[in-house]
């Protein structure tokens, strides 16, 4: 990652020294770290099946609610289990 850094810093005609530098400063100035990421792109994969997950919640393929976690285990591994909506849950 450095030499990548590094050879990117020349290719603009600074050295990486500068450009940490310049950055150590403007943290210092601002407090703050400024990181900027890349947009993340779903693969087509994880579009599947995020589509298939909201069309399984919207028909209230769902846990029930539970306030303790036991009680949410136990429901885990309950072979009667139903979901919110009152269906026997689908074991694979």
């Amino acid at each position: 990652m450095k030499k990548k850094a590094q050879k990117k810093a020349e290719s603009l005609g600074m050295s990486l020294s500068n450009i940490l530098n310049a950055y150590l400063r403007k943290f210092l100035r601002v407090k703050e770290v400024d990181f900027v990421e890349e947009e993340l792109v779903p693969t087509p994969y994880l579009e599947k099946i995020l589509r298939e997950s909201k069309k399984d919640m919207e028909k209230g393929y769902v846990s029930p609610t539970f306030s303790d976690p036991d009680d949410f285990i136990k429901w885990l591994n309950d072979p009667n289990a139903k979901y919110a909506n009152g269906d026997p849950v689908r074991r694979k």
